[in-house]
């Protein structure tokens, strides 16, 4: 076995094996992440993205049980301004939710990003015991 030439190679993929074969490898993606210390208490956090592009999914993961009978969710704002709610990117970590849950979301509208704008991560302390979240946005740059 030989190496074998290519001939197609583009933004979004790249040729391997037999000619035609393709792996997507989503270079046109990056991932930002930001972590709320306890979802347990209503407060807003922030991250930067510093990729300009519009938020394809959303990701949660905590690291300790949800014990009580209340959920937790999390929203989310591009900017600073009521009117940048990203909708479709709520996510509401159920009651019972064990260390290691992860929850997603996938946003529809209001989900455009500039390079160096400012994310909030607004969680409404539903829940009552203290777990940590960690947050992944999966940002498709423009």
């Amino acid at each position: 076995m030989g190496y074998t030439h290519h001939d197609k190679v583009s933004a979004n993929s790249f040729a391997i094996g037999q000619k035609g074969s393709e792996v997507d490898l989503n270079v046109d993606q990056e991932i930002i992440n930001g972590v709320i210390d306890d979802i347990s208490s209503a407060s807003t956090h922030w991250m930067v993205s510093p990729y300009a592009g519009t938020i394809e999914s959303i990701y949660s993961v905590i690291d300790t049980a949800i014990t009580t009978a209340a959920a937790a969710t999390i929203s989310f704002k591009v900017g600073t301004t009521a009117a940048s709610d990203v909708t479709g990117g709520d996510i509401t970590i159920a009651a019972g939710a064990t260390a290691g849950t992860v929850d997603s979301s996938t946003p529809t509208a209001e989900r455009t990003l500039t390079a160096g704008q400012a994310v909030a991560m607004i969680t409404d302390g539903g829940s009552t015991n203290a777990s940590k979240a960690e947050i992944s946005m999966v940002i498709k740059r423009t």
